[in-house]
């Protein structure tokens, strides 16, 4: 149960203005915000994360899992870079390499790339200028990536701004798989991210839910149709045993422009927090009506090795600010007992 809280305590509005020399952040980034990429320019599964401290201090790591089949050793490598934050440029004035490098292997090539997929990506950011949007394409060249690329770049994304790298033939040569956000000093998120496993989906795991008594329950007036298999711990906060969470709020606005509003809200739904990690390509969302936003999450608890399905429900208030419901399962329970959740989802109200 406390991974599934963990899952919902995000903090939802930080408005602090952080951005990269050069560009303008129409969702400023904060202490904490990271970013992990798959890289499939590498011949073994690779990831490359960025961490933004403060706004003239970044982490870049680069982590790949043990490859058995190649007989390749798990491999780290990660670098405090200090830049110039008067620069309109990216300016490195300082490193610390953290790990261990050996000066005649190929641990000195990948640093020379950390080097440049920071500055090739500053470069490439600054060339678009405004990201106001979640899918804004710009076609360039990107020698490292194959050649001719389309960039896809994504508000929600913090640091670059850049969510995909896709190559002539429609692969994703740089694929974003995770968004975050550290919660102090003590969260170690970014540094112990080590990739995503398969996600069960043999519903012979998890019990079977036989419904009870219907429920009704409402909070600052929306109500949601549980049954007697809930117990409610707070006048807002419900549970299904350890299986299931089920939170009502009201989140506030943050912004006066209604855009704007809407995609810090969504960095926030989508960030991770501590080692729970939302897989960023699998998650699904609606919103195609103004006053309503559905999500659809799946998010990697690494401590555990399972998976959190959460979905949430946002519906707009004319005075402002969202009603906010949140379910997250854990997964074997959600798979084999969708039609009960979703029955629960569809009473939202």
């Amino acid at each position: 149960m406390k991974k599934l809280f963990s899952t919902f305590l995000v903090s939802l509005f930080f408005w602090c203005a952080f951005a990269i020399p050069g560009a303008t952040q129409y969702i400023p980034d904060v202490s904490g915000d990271y970013v992990y990429y798959k890289d499939n320019s590498f011949n073994r599964e690779s990831y490359i994360g960025l961490l933004h401290y403060d706004e003239s201090t970044y982490k870049i790591r680069y982590y790949a899992p043990k490859d058995n089949n190649s007989k390749l050793p798990e491999k780290e490598l990660g670098i405090l870079i200090s830049i110039n934050k008067d620069s309109v440029y990216w300016n490195m004035n300082g490193e610390y390499i953290i790990n261990q490098i050996d000066p005649n292997s190929q641990d000195v090539d990948l640093v020379n790339y950390l080097h440049d997929f920071l500055y090739e990506f500053s470069a490439r950011r600054n060339k678009i200028q405004d990201v106001e949007k979640m899918n804004l394409s710009s076609e360039q060249e990107y020698p490292q990536f194959g050649g001719a690329v389309t960039i896809m770049f994504d508000a929600i994304v913090p640091i670059f701004n850049i969510r995909d790298i896709i190559s002539q033939n429609g692969e994703k040569v740089l694929e974003c798989v995770c968004i975050g956000r550290l919660t102090s000093s003590d969260d170690e998120g970014f540094d112990s991210f080590t990739g995503f496993t398969e996600k069960i989906t043999d519903n012979s795991f998890g019990n079977k839910i036989k419904g009870k008594k219907s429920n009704k329950v409402s909070f600052e007036g929306k109500s949601i149709t549980i049954d007697e298999n809930w117990t409610q711990n707070l006048e807002n906060f419900w549970t299904l045993g350890d299986d299931a969470l089920l939170t009502l709020v009201f989140v506030p606005d943050a912004s006066k422009d209604d855009n704007q509003n809407k995609l810090l809200l969504l960095r926030r739904l989508l960030s991770s927090t501590y080692t729970s990690y939302i897989h960023l390509p699998s998650a699904k969302m609606n919103l195609s009506k103004e006053s309503k936003i559905s999500i659809y999450t799946e998010s990697y608890d690494a401590a555990e090795n399972t998976y959190i399905i959460t979905n949430k429900l946002l519906n707009k208030r004319k005075t402002g600010g969202y009603d906010y419901a949140s379910l997250a399962v854990y997964e074997n329970t959600y798979a084999k007992n969708q039609s009960y959740f979703n029955k629960i989802l569809k009473s939202y109200k």
